[in-house]
């Protein structure tokens, strides 16, 4: 059975074989299967064997070397090794690490730039091109980085890399100064007179102009003031300069803004003439 008889000559006995079918080996006068198992697949074909213990096809997560069963193995560099019955080649990535993608069967690093700052830590990616921190005058918004922006009422933005925020002021115009980040208008009063034009003040309280009896001295309304010899001063709001005499004392007269003494001189023979004439008048 499985076999053929020996040449005639050679039998010495009844259902003696001399070979045997593809698959089974001769043992004594007998031709037994190569049998065996198959570690991770499936036996050959019976009529295939050349020897126990061959395998013909493996399990999935395995191959095929000669007549064993191998299983694909290696490494998956930045991640973890498929799982054996999903693997079809050695070194087959099945997940990533934090940062890694994967790329067919391999992990691939979230790559890319980011503009105006930084890119995340590897661990922390979780796509290309995501910020995690931003230059000197740029906010993180989400994985992006945004200027610091807005506008600078009454003067200039800050310099994009010194800003922290948005809308600060870093100079103002003329007729304003700088108050933390925002643009303040020199204000105030000016007592008896009217301050400056908005874009000529560099402090508060600076006067441009002065009610009629003052004068301007550098940015302060000073009364005109002084005194007047022989009389009273003006009132205040016709002054134009110090020392102005506005009425003068009995016997003087005002002669500008001066108080001049009433004066002159009487002729001698006037005075002899006018007495000539009281006598003839009295006799």
């Amino acid at each position: 059975q499985d076999g053929q008889l020996r040449p005639q000559a050679e039998r010495t006995e009844e259902n003696q074989c001399g070979s045997c079918n593809e698959g089974y080996h001769l043992s004594g006068m007998v031709c037994q299967a190569w049998a065996g198992s198959c570690h991770k697949g499936s036996l050959r074909p019976q009529t295939t064997r050349t020897a126990d213990n061959q395998c013909g096809s493996c399990n999935a997560g395995y191959e095929l070397s000669a007549t064993v069963c191998q299983a694909w193995a290696g490494s998956c560099q930045n991640g973890q090794l498929r799982a054996q019955a999903e693997r079809t080649a050695d070194n087959q990535c099945g997940s990533c690490n934090d940062g890694y993608y994967l790329s067919g069967t391999l992990c691939q690093p979230w790559a890319g730039s980011c503009q105006d700052g930084q890119l995340r830590p590897q661990a922390e990616r979780t796509a290309d091109n995501q910020c995690g921190s931003c230059n000197d005058g740029y906010y993180l918004s989400g994985t992006v980085c945004q200027a610091w922006a807005g506008s600078c009422q009454d003067g200039q933005l800050r310099p994009q890399a010194q800003r922290t925020a948005e809308n600060q002021c870093s100079s103002c115009n003329e007729g304003y100064y700088l108050d933390g980040t925002v643009c303040q208008a020199w204000a105030g009063t000016c007592q008896n007179g009217h301050l400056q034009e908005q874009a000529e003040r560099t402090a508060d309280n600076q006067c441009g102009s002065c009610n009629d009896g003052y004068y301007l001295s550098g940015t302060v309304c000073q009364a005109w003031a002084g005194s007047c010899q022989d009389g009273q001063l003006q009132p205040q709001a016709e002054r134009r300069a110090d020392n102005q005499c506005g009425s003068c004392n009995d016997g003087y007269y005002l002669s500008g803004t001066v108080c001049q003494a009433w004066a002159g001189s009487v002729r001698m023979d006037s005075c002899d003439h006018k007495r000539s004439a009281r006598q003839r008048t009295n006799a």
